[in-house]
Protein backbone atom coordinates (compact mmCIF):
# COMPACT_ATOMS: atom_id res chain seq x y z
CA UNK A 1 0.00 0.00 0.00
CA UNK A 2 2.63 2.46 0.66
CA UNK A 3 4.80 1.46 -2.10
CA UNK A 4 1.42 1.65 -4.77
CA UNK A 5 0.74 5.51 -2.91
CA UNK A 6 4.55 6.62 -3.50
CA UNK A 7 4.05 5.24 -6.99
CA UNK A 8 1.24 7.26 -7.11
CA UNK A 9 2.64 10.52 -5.94
CA UNK A 10 5.40 10.20 -8.35
CA UNK A 11 3.46 10.12 -11.24
CA UNK A 12 1.17 13.18 -9.77
CA UNK A 13 4.48 15.00 -9.13
CA UNK A 14 5.72 14.57 -13.23
CA UNK A 15 2.32 15.35 -14.55
CA UNK A 16 2.08 18.57 -12.33
CA UNK A 17 5.56 19.31 -13.82
CA UNK A 18 4.24 18.55 -18.03
CA UNK A 19 3.18 22.27 -19.09
CA UNK A 20 5.65 23.69 -17.26
CA UNK A 21 8.58 21.32 -19.19
CA UNK A 22 6.41 22.23 -22.35
CA UNK A 23 6.41 25.68 -22.06
CA UNK A 24 10.32 25.39 -21.49
CA UNK A 25 10.91 23.02 -25.10
CA UNK A 26 8.68 24.71 -26.78
CA UNK A 27 10.36 28.31 -25.63
CA UNK A 28 14.00 26.69 -26.33
CA UNK A 29 12.91 25.05 -29.79
CA UNK A 30 11.90 28.54 -30.96
CA UNK A 31 14.85 30.69 -29.98
CA UNK A 32 17.76 28.16 -31.50
CA UNK A 33 15.77 27.19 -34.52
CA UNK A 34 15.56 23.29 -33.19
CA UNK A 35 13.54 20.91 -35.51
CA UNK A 36 12.96 17.94 -32.99
CA UNK A 37 13.93 17.45 -29.65
CA UNK A 38 13.35 14.36 -27.11
CA UNK A 39 13.33 13.93 -23.47
CA UNK A 40 12.92 11.40 -21.23
CA UNK A 41 13.19 11.37 -17.45
CA UNK A 42 13.53 8.56 -15.13
CA UNK A 43 13.40 8.45 -11.16
CA UNK A 44 13.93 5.32 -9.06
CA UNK A 45 13.61 3.47 -12.27
CA UNK A 46 10.47 4.49 -13.46
CA UNK A 47 9.63 7.17 -16.51
CA UNK A 48 8.23 9.74 -15.26
CA UNK A 49 8.28 11.89 -18.53
CA UNK A 50 9.43 11.40 -22.23
CA UNK A 51 7.66 12.93 -24.94
CA UNK A 52 9.12 13.79 -28.57
CA UNK A 53 8.82 17.56 -30.06
CA UNK A 54 8.62 19.31 -33.30
CA UNK A 55 10.17 17.28 -36.54
CA UNK A 56 12.59 14.48 -37.08
CA UNK A 57 12.07 14.70 -41.03
CA UNK A 58 10.69 18.04 -41.30
CA UNK A 59 10.45 18.16 -45.33
CA UNK A 60 7.98 15.81 -44.82
CA UNK A 61 5.97 16.79 -41.99
CA UNK A 62 7.37 13.51 -39.74
CA UNK A 63 7.23 14.17 -36.14
CA UNK A 64 9.70 13.04 -33.10
CA UNK A 65 7.85 10.41 -31.01
CA UNK A 66 9.58 7.99 -28.51
CA UNK A 67 11.21 5.65 -30.79
CA UNK A 68 13.27 8.58 -33.13
CA UNK A 69 17.33 8.06 -33.15
CA UNK A 70 19.17 10.42 -32.68
CA UNK A 71 22.82 10.58 -32.69
CA UNK A 72 24.79 11.02 -29.26
CA UNK A 73 27.98 12.56 -30.25
CA UNK A 74 30.08 12.29 -27.13
CA UNK A 75 27.92 11.29 -24.73
CA UNK A 76 29.53 8.01 -26.61
CA UNK A 77 32.63 7.94 -24.72
CA UNK A 78 30.36 7.51 -21.26
CA UNK A 79 29.02 4.37 -22.88
CA UNK A 80 32.79 3.60 -24.03
CA UNK A 81 34.07 3.78 -20.59
CA UNK A 82 31.53 1.61 -19.57
CA UNK A 83 32.38 -1.08 -22.06
CA UNK A 84 36.17 -0.49 -20.77
CA UNK A 85 35.18 -0.47 -17.16
CA UNK A 86 33.06 -3.70 -17.82
CA UNK A 87 36.46 -5.90 -19.18
CA UNK A 88 38.24 -4.43 -16.24
CA UNK A 89 35.68 -5.96 -14.05
CA UNK A 90 36.26 -9.17 -15.94
CA UNK A 91 40.43 -9.23 -15.63
CA UNK A 92 40.68 -9.15 -19.14
CA UNK A 93 42.12 -4.92 -18.88
CA UNK A 94 44.13 -3.32 -16.88
CA UNK A 95 43.65 0.39 -16.97
CA UNK A 96 47.10 1.08 -15.73
CA UNK A 97 49.07 -0.48 -18.77
CA UNK A 98 51.10 0.34 -21.21
CA UNK A 99 47.89 0.99 -24.15
CA UNK A 100 50.51 -0.89 -26.17
CA UNK A 101 49.83 -3.87 -24.39
CA UNK A 102 46.45 -3.64 -26.25
CA UNK A 103 46.94 -1.79 -29.26
CA UNK A 104 50.55 -2.67 -30.57
CA UNK A 105 50.18 -0.42 -33.80
CA UNK A 106 50.21 2.59 -31.34
CA UNK A 107 53.72 4.29 -32.05
CA UNK A 108 56.17 4.17 -28.86
CA UNK A 109 55.99 7.98 -27.83
CA UNK A 110 58.64 7.62 -25.28
CA UNK A 111 56.71 8.32 -22.50
CA UNK A 112 53.85 5.79 -21.00
CA UNK A 113 50.30 6.35 -22.21
CA UNK A 114 47.53 3.84 -20.22
CA UNK A 115 44.01 3.81 -20.42
CA UNK A 116 42.96 5.66 -17.53
CA UNK A 117 45.05 8.74 -18.66
CA UNK A 118 43.01 7.99 -21.85
CA UNK A 119 39.39 7.40 -20.14
CA UNK A 120 40.34 10.80 -17.91
CA UNK A 121 41.37 13.16 -21.26
CA UNK A 122 45.07 13.58 -19.54
CA UNK A 123 46.77 11.18 -22.46
CA UNK A 124 48.32 14.31 -24.56
CA UNK A 125 46.55 13.06 -27.96
CA UNK A 126 45.50 15.85 -29.60
CA UNK A 127 41.92 16.30 -30.19
CA UNK A 128 40.81 18.04 -33.88
CA UNK A 129 42.81 20.69 -35.41
CA UNK A 130 42.73 23.18 -38.15
CA UNK A 131 43.57 21.22 -41.47
CA UNK A 132 42.82 17.55 -39.64
CA UNK A 133 39.59 17.66 -38.20
CA UNK A 134 38.83 14.11 -40.18
CA UNK A 135 35.40 14.30 -41.56
CA UNK A 136 35.04 10.48 -43.23
CA UNK A 137 32.45 9.43 -45.88
CA UNK A 138 33.55 5.92 -46.35
CA UNK A 139 33.46 2.53 -43.16
CA UNK A 140 36.81 3.05 -41.34
CA UNK A 141 38.35 0.19 -38.56
CA UNK A 142 39.83 1.01 -35.34
CA UNK A 143 43.52 0.67 -37.27
CA UNK A 144 42.16 2.81 -40.30
CA UNK A 145 40.90 5.47 -37.45
CA UNK A 146 44.16 5.52 -35.61
CA UNK A 147 45.98 6.06 -38.49
CA UNK A 148 44.73 9.13 -38.68
CA UNK A 149 46.12 10.88 -35.60
CA UNK A 150 48.71 8.60 -34.45
CA UNK A 151 52.05 9.97 -35.90
CA UNK A 152 50.94 13.55 -34.57
CA UNK A 153 53.56 14.85 -31.35
CA UNK A 154 51.44 14.60 -28.27
CA UNK A 155 49.93 17.66 -26.85
CA UNK A 156 51.83 17.29 -23.70
CA UNK A 157 53.86 14.92 -21.47
CA UNK A 158 51.21 12.42 -20.59
CA UNK A 159 49.51 12.63 -16.86
CA UNK A 160 50.15 16.39 -16.60
CA UNK A 161 47.23 17.80 -17.29
CA UNK A 162 43.74 17.56 -19.11
CA UNK A 163 42.67 18.54 -22.68
CA UNK A 164 39.89 16.99 -24.09
CA UNK A 165 40.28 14.43 -26.72
CA UNK A 166 37.75 12.52 -29.03
CA UNK A 167 40.51 10.78 -31.05
CA UNK A 168 41.94 9.46 -27.81
CA UNK A 169 38.67 7.69 -27.60
CA UNK A 170 39.34 5.63 -30.41
CA UNK A 171 41.77 3.92 -28.21
CA UNK A 172 39.45 3.17 -26.04
CA UNK A 173 37.12 1.13 -29.10
CA UNK A 174 40.27 -0.54 -30.24
CA UNK A 175 41.23 -2.19 -26.58
CA UNK A 176 37.56 -3.07 -25.94
CA UNK A 177 38.19 -4.85 -29.67
CA UNK A 178 41.15 -6.89 -28.76
CA UNK A 179 40.18 -7.39 -25.50
CA UNK A 180 36.76 -9.10 -25.91
CA UNK A 181 37.59 -10.34 -29.63
CA UNK A 182 34.05 -8.53 -30.58
CA UNK A 183 33.98 -5.66 -32.85
CA UNK A 184 33.40 -2.60 -31.40
CA UNK A 185 29.68 -2.26 -32.47
CA UNK A 186 28.83 -6.12 -31.83
CA UNK A 187 30.09 -5.38 -28.37
CA UNK A 188 28.35 -2.19 -27.68
CA UNK A 189 24.97 -4.62 -28.52
CA UNK A 190 25.74 -7.39 -27.13
CA UNK A 191 27.36 -6.65 -23.99
CA UNK A 192 25.26 -2.94 -23.11
CA UNK A 193 22.41 -2.50 -25.09
CA UNK A 194 20.75 -6.35 -25.06
CA UNK A 195 21.84 -6.42 -21.45
CA UNK A 196 19.43 -3.63 -20.37
CA UNK A 197 16.99 -3.92 -22.91
CA UNK A 198 17.98 -0.79 -24.91
CA UNK A 199 17.73 -1.94 -28.70
CA UNK A 200 18.37 1.69 -29.79
CA UNK A 201 21.63 1.88 -28.41
CA UNK A 202 23.81 1.00 -31.00
CA UNK A 203 26.73 2.25 -33.42
CA UNK A 204 25.42 4.80 -36.15
CA UNK A 205 25.58 2.22 -39.50
CA UNK A 206 25.18 3.78 -42.93
CA UNK A 207 22.21 1.73 -44.72
CA UNK A 208 21.23 2.14 -48.65
CA UNK A 209 17.82 3.95 -47.30
CA UNK A 210 17.42 5.89 -44.37
CA UNK A 211 15.82 4.45 -41.57
CA UNK A 212 12.30 5.22 -40.95
CA UNK A 213 13.41 5.63 -36.87
CA UNK A 214 16.37 7.75 -37.25
CA UNK A 215 15.75 11.40 -37.41
CA UNK A 216 17.33 13.35 -39.92
CA UNK A 217 20.04 16.20 -39.57
CA UNK A 218 19.79 19.75 -39.46
CA UNK A 219 22.27 22.89 -38.88
CA UNK A 220 21.96 26.46 -38.61
CA UNK A 221 24.04 28.70 -40.56
CA UNK A 222 24.42 32.60 -40.43
CA UNK A 223 20.98 32.09 -38.69
CA UNK A 224 19.32 30.40 -41.39
CA UNK A 225 17.66 26.93 -40.74
CA UNK A 226 19.42 24.46 -43.75
CA UNK A 227 18.98 20.37 -43.88
CA UNK A 228 22.72 18.67 -44.26
CA UNK A 229 22.57 17.28 -47.41
CA UNK A 230 25.47 14.85 -47.10
CA UNK A 231 25.79 12.88 -43.88
CA UNK A 232 29.07 12.08 -42.48
CA UNK A 233 30.10 8.25 -41.75
CA UNK A 234 31.18 8.62 -38.16
CA UNK A 235 32.66 4.72 -38.12
CA UNK A 236 35.92 6.80 -37.34
CA UNK A 237 34.88 7.61 -33.70
CA UNK A 238 32.88 5.42 -33.35
CA UNK A 239 34.48 5.06 -29.15
CA UNK A 240 34.15 8.54 -28.94
CA UNK A 241 31.20 9.88 -30.95
CA UNK A 242 29.50 7.21 -33.26
CA UNK A 243 26.02 5.46 -31.02
CA UNK A 244 22.91 6.87 -30.97
CA UNK A 245 19.66 6.18 -29.39
CA UNK A 246 15.96 7.14 -28.39
CA UNK A 247 16.17 9.36 -25.63
CA UNK A 248 14.12 6.27 -23.98
CA UNK A 249 16.67 4.04 -24.31
CA UNK A 250 19.57 6.77 -23.31
CA UNK A 251 18.23 7.21 -19.46
CA UNK A 252 18.12 3.13 -19.37
CA UNK A 253 21.65 3.20 -19.72
CA UNK A 254 22.44 5.64 -16.88
CA UNK A 255 19.97 3.89 -14.65
CA UNK A 256 21.80 0.77 -15.18
CA UNK A 257 25.43 2.51 -14.71
CA UNK A 258 23.93 3.89 -11.46
CA UNK A 259 22.37 0.65 -10.24
CA UNK A 260 25.57 -1.05 -11.19
CA UNK A 261 24.00 -3.32 -13.39
CA UNK A 262 26.66 -2.95 -16.12
CA UNK A 263 29.55 -2.56 -14.10
CA UNK A 264 30.54 -3.11 -10.45
CA UNK A 265 30.30 -0.45 -8.12
CA UNK A 266 34.20 0.15 -7.71
CA UNK A 267 34.11 0.48 -11.51
CA UNK A 268 31.13 2.44 -11.49
CA UNK A 269 32.51 4.56 -8.52
CA UNK A 270 36.14 4.89 -10.55
CA UNK A 271 34.64 6.35 -13.44
CA UNK A 272 32.45 9.10 -10.97
CA UNK A 273 35.36 10.02 -9.43
CA UNK A 274 37.51 13.32 -10.33
CA UNK A 275 41.30 12.63 -8.52
CA UNK A 276 42.60 15.61 -10.62
CA UNK A 277 39.54 17.43 -9.64
CA UNK A 278 39.62 18.84 -13.40
CA UNK A 279 35.55 18.03 -14.01
CA UNK A 280 36.22 14.66 -15.50
CA UNK A 281 36.48 11.13 -13.96
CA UNK A 282 36.91 8.54 -16.44
CA UNK A 283 34.43 8.92 -19.34
CA UNK A 284 31.92 11.42 -17.47
CA UNK A 285 31.63 14.72 -15.89
CA UNK A 286 31.53 14.62 -12.33
CA UNK A 287 30.11 17.39 -10.30
CA UNK A 288 29.53 15.77 -6.80
CA UNK A 289 26.45 13.73 -6.77
CA UNK A 290 25.61 14.38 -10.59
CA UNK A 291 27.38 12.52 -13.59
CA UNK A 292 26.78 13.94 -16.88
CA UNK A 293 28.10 14.16 -20.64
CA UNK A 294 27.10 16.27 -23.16
CA UNK A 295 27.57 15.90 -27.08
CA UNK A 296 27.63 18.09 -30.85
CA UNK A 297 28.33 17.14 -34.01
CA UNK A 298 26.52 17.46 -37.13
CA UNK A 299 22.81 16.88 -36.58
CA UNK A 300 23.11 16.75 -33.08
CA UNK A 301 23.38 17.97 -29.66
CA UNK A 302 22.79 15.83 -27.00
CA UNK A 303 23.04 15.59 -22.88
CA UNK A 304 22.87 13.20 -20.36
CA UNK A 305 22.56 13.83 -16.99
CA UNK A 306 22.55 10.79 -14.00
CA UNK A 307 21.80 12.49 -10.58
CA UNK A 308 22.52 9.86 -7.93
CA UNK A 309 21.46 11.54 -4.53
CA UNK A 310 17.96 11.71 -6.11
CA UNK A 311 18.09 8.77 -8.40
CA UNK A 312 17.02 11.35 -11.11
CA UNK A 313 17.94 10.24 -14.61
CA UNK A 314 17.41 12.53 -17.58
CA UNK A 315 18.17 12.55 -21.23
CA UNK A 316 17.51 15.68 -23.87
CA UNK A 317 18.13 14.61 -27.41
CA UNK A 318 18.20 17.19 -30.76
CA UNK A 319 18.71 16.64 -34.41
CA UNK A 320 19.87 20.32 -34.86
CA UNK A 321 23.48 21.61 -34.60
CA UNK A 322 25.13 24.89 -32.81
CA UNK A 323 21.99 24.97 -29.69
CA UNK A 324 22.78 25.58 -26.30
CA UNK A 325 22.00 21.87 -25.19
CA UNK A 326 23.47 22.40 -21.69
CA UNK A 327 20.54 25.35 -21.34
CA UNK A 328 17.10 23.52 -21.68
CA UNK A 329 19.04 20.16 -20.46
CA UNK A 330 19.39 22.24 -17.02
CA UNK A 331 16.48 23.77 -16.77
CA UNK A 332 14.06 20.78 -17.16
CA UNK A 333 16.15 19.23 -14.82
CA UNK A 334 15.70 22.16 -12.32
CA UNK A 335 12.31 21.46 -12.56
CA UNK A 336 12.12 17.78 -11.49
CA UNK A 337 14.89 18.34 -8.69
CA UNK A 338 12.56 20.53 -7.07
CA UNK A 339 10.41 17.46 -6.28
Amino acid sequence: MIASLAALLLIQGAQSHGSEVNELVQKFMSEHQVVGLSLAVVRDGKTIFSKGFGYKDLENKLSVDRNTRFRLASISKSVAATGLMQLVDAGSVDLDKDVRTYIPEWPDKGKLINLRMILGHRSGIRHYQSGKFGISYKEMSSSESIAMFKDDPLLFDPDTKYSYSTHAYTLVAAAIEKASGLTYPEYVNQRISQKIGAPSLQCETPTNSWPKDRSKHYAVLNGKLIADSKTENISWKYGGGGLESTADDLVKFGQAVMDAKLVSTRSRDAMWTDPEQDGYGLGWVVEKNRFSHSGSQQGARSYLIVYSQKKLVLAVLTNTGSNPIGTIANSVFNVFDKD
